[in-house]
């Protein structure tokens, strides 16, 4: 036996329901003006700024191959802070990492975008954690996106 009334009933709460959770998403953060997204390190790259070791660390630039991710692909990022950062974190809420330091006030990472399972492909907001020495920390915040295969 049909119940066609209930079938575009159900039809109809599966679409208010997309509709609601598409509402909740927060709108993604905008990009800093020291965000630069390419292929490659841009030929004018900052050199890192000198700060004394008690001041808060400071990102002056960030350079990311991109910041929509297709599955199974490398992703690269740079940072160039102040020489009092000791560390940066990259994390959402699927992911951190550590990114090794290469000299004062230079980070770089690479890594391979592993499988997940389909319902962790979407947007993200991607944020960077500069610390000092002591353990005080300044974050960012920036657009990120996992994608499918392509």
């Amino acid at each position: 036996m049909r119940y066609p009334v209930a079938s575009r009933l159900s039809c109809a709460l599966l679409f208010l329901g997309a509709l609601d959770l598409a509402a909740c998403s927060s709108a993604p953060p905008p990009l800093g003006a020291n965000v630069v997204v390419a292929r490659s390190l841009p030929a004018n790259w900052a050199a890192p700024r000198q700060a004394p070791l008690a001041g808060p660390a400071e990102i002056q630039a960030m350079w990311f191959s991109t910041l929509d991710v297709p599955l199974g692909t490398d992703w690269d990022g740079e940072f160039v802070a102040t020489t009092n950062t000791a560390g940066i974190d990259v994390q959402t809420n699927l992911f951190v990492f550590h990114v090794p330091q290469l000299s004062p006030g230079r980070f770089r990472f690479h890594m391979r975008l592993a499988d997940v399972p389909l319902g962790f492909v979407r947007a993200y907001p991607l944020r960077i954690i500069a610390r000092n020495a002591a353990g005080a920390e300044t974050e960012t915040d920036i657009p990120f996106r996992i994608s499918g295969r392509r």
